[in-house]
């Protein structure tokens, strides 16, 4: 993963799914998107198109901005692939509650069973003669999901 920071007087494009970035003197530099972690952009004479802010913010790749002096002007990500703080804070509250632990794991544990049970009923119901399995093991998966409420 790369950080790249732009600073100076530059251009930063997309150029054919990759980012581009050229100066004022001409010299040329691209980077492949995917390996791009942060984008700094330091200073305010440096431009971004609108198609290289899209292409980052769509893979992920947040964008600073800092002026010359250290003062941030403003982040850019997506804020549905990285959550806000106040969703990261409740998911990480209940990530130490047993009990919302349990709640959430309750209905995983229940579709896992209930698509288990279908498998191995229709395994019975078409191929008994070629079953390998153990009919104790069926057995106790049947009594299980008959036996797990529905969340």
């Amino acid at each position: 993963m790369t950080i790249l920071i732009v600073e100076g007087i530059a251009k930063v494009y997309r150029k054919m799914g990759n980012l581009a970035i050229s100066d004022q003197e001409g010299n040329r530099m691209t980077v492949p998107v995917p390996d791009l972690e942060l984008v700094v952009v330091v200073g305010e004479r440096i431009q971004v198109t609108s198609s290289a802010v899209l292409t980052l913010i769509s893979q992920g790749v947040p964008i600073v901005f800092f002026s010359g002096r250290s003062d941030t002007y403003g982040v850019l990500f997506d804020v549905i692939q990285i959550g806000s703080a106040n969703i990261r804070e409740v998911q990480y509250r209940y990530f130490t509650d047993s009990y919302h632990r349990l709640m959430y794991s309750k209905p995983i544990m229940y579709s896992k069973i209930k698509g288990l049970y279908n498998v191995l009923r229709y395994e019975y119901k078409y191929h008994k003669d070629k079953l390998g399995l153990s009919l104790l093991f069926i057995a106790f998966i049947v009594y299980c999901y008959e036996r797990i409420q529905v969340p």
